[in-house]
């Protein structure tokens, strides 16, 4: 499926009300919405926590960089941790 696109990983805080959440960004607009929601719903079972859509970057709850990593490696994207 990600046919080695590149995404970044980043941890999040500010202006979320003290919340950490994990976003990932970088997916190709191509990846058509069921593909994305199923995508979604697969991470947030398999890491047992919520997450969300916001345009083009996927955020998850909580700092699940390590998990993410994994995850879509094995999925065949080339995720790389970015930022803080």
């Amino acid at each position: 499926m990600g046919m080695g696109d590149r995404l970044e990983i980043r941890r999040e805080k500010s202006g979320r009300g003290g919340k950490t959440v994990t976003t990932i960004s970088g997916f190709r607009s191509r990846i058509c919405r069921q593909a994305r929601n199923g995508m979604l719903k697969e991470v947030k079972t398999k890491l047992g926590t919520g997450g969300t859509w916001d345009g083009d970057c996927m955020e998850i709850q909580g700092d699940k960089r390590q998990e993410l990593v994994s995850w879509l490696s094995d999925l065949g994207f080339r995720p790389v941790l970015a930022g803080g």
